[in-house]
């Protein structure tokens, strides 16, 4: 499905910091992508099983996005 930034951005802005960079959860599922003009990659919003719960994150070249510390 496709997604807009909005709906990315959301995502990743309620993602746990402590997930931000990892590489180490597999996706179970994917719900959606983001692709932004002229770009030759994209934003994967993926379910992954974490602390025994399903989560959704943004996977950007494989690596879990999260929102950053001020």
């Amino acid at each position: 499905m496709k997604m807009t930034k909005k709906q990315i951005d959301m995502i990743i802005d309620n993602t746990p910091q402590e997930l931000g960079g990892s590489q180490e959860y597999h996706t179970v599922n994917e719900l959606g992508y983001h692709m932004p003009s002229q770009a030759n990659w994209s934003y994967r919003a993926v379910f992954i099983v974490y602390n025994g719960q399903p989560l959704l994150v943004v996977k950007q070249f494989g690596a879990i996005r999260a929102k950053e510390a001020a």
